[in-house]
């Protein structure tokens, strides 16, 4: 079962690898239109998210960072960069289109807590509101014309859409080999249990027959003790193999309360074996009285 563990538990973490990827292959994109802009003082931001992008990939790859950190950092990435690309290049430039992945790739984790999800998509929806607020204020000139801005529009819509899907189309094949996985897993574990089934009933008649033999051992001896002492003309000595003879009764009723009673072998009804105790001395010693 150990080799089915990392690929059903770690699904997110592989899930982010081309995510992570997709986003470095986005900062190149951007930094085109940058370059066609003229104005690489702006490339900073798509270098220096590229640079955090393979950094954190590969501390994921090493698994040197948990998945939900890692996704944490690609959020904040590409929402700096959403709002820096949008500061410069305008509304008009849909970058904020890019924010709209951070849902999808969110909610490829199942195991997030209903607050925390609740709290993350309000976030990415505050900064797309704040965004449109503070971008319909500004006065800062874009650095591309109308024609170009739809242009770069019409193109970061299909990246995003392109990045959607890929997104969408990795993650279905990784719940598909999960699904099979867990198929494997529980075809593994029926046949498992199967086997431990047939080891369980095999020990439970081998369990019983030595119980059984233990109780025919134990009235034998009792019976060869009590055909002895009938043999016997000395009382004491007689005496004696009729208390032998008690006390191998008495080991051979603890053994029935333990072994044929409900208890399962772990304890004895104490007041029960008593009462069978004693009305089997009263049979081998009337003139003792007991009281229990």
């Amino acid at each position: 079962m150990e080799k089915y563990a990392n690929p059903v538990k770690d699904r997110f973490r592989i899930a982010l690898i081309p995510s992570l990827l997709l986003g470095m292959v986005t900062n190149l994109y951007i930094s085109i239109i940058i370059l066609y802009a003229d104005f690489p003082i702006l490339l900073l931001s798509p270098l220096i998210g590229t640079a955090l992008f393979l950094l954190t990939y590969i501390r994921l790859k090493q698994s040197k960072i948990s998945a939900r950190n890692a996704f944490i950092i690609g959020s904040l990435l590409v929402g700096l960069e959403v709002i820096i690309h949008t500061y410069f290049f305008g509304w008009g430039a849909s970058f904020y289109f890019f924010l709209f992945l951070l849902p999808l790739v969110f909610l490829l984790e199942a195991n997030w807590k209903i607050w925390g999800i609740i709290l993350f998509n309000v976030l990415v929806f505050g900064v797309l509101i704040g965004l449109s607020v503070g971008m319909s204020h500004s006065n800062i000139p874009s650095l591309l014309n109308e024609y170009e801005i739809t242009i770069v529009s019409y193109l970061n819509a299909v990246l995003t859409g392109v990045v959607a899907v890929a997104v969408i189309i990795y993650s279905s094949k990784t719940l598909s080999k999960r699904d099979q996985l867990l198929l494997e897993i529980i075809s593994d574990l029926e046949t498992s249990n199967r086997q431990i089934a047939r080891q369980h009933n095999n020990q439970k008649i081998l369990l019983k027959e030595i119980h059984h033999r233990v109780k025919n051992n134990l009235q034998v001896i009792s019976s060869l003790l009590s055909l002895q002492s009938r043999n016997l003309e000395d009382d004491r000595l007689s005496g004696v193999l009729n208390e032998s003879k008690s006390r191998v009764e008495a080991i051979a009723l603890i053994h029935k309360k333990l072994y044929q009673d409900d208890q399962g072998g772990n304890s004895v009804a104490f007041k029960a074996y008593l009462q069978d105790f004693i009305v089997k001395q009263s049979m081998l010693n009337p003139r003792i009285k007991f009281k229990l």
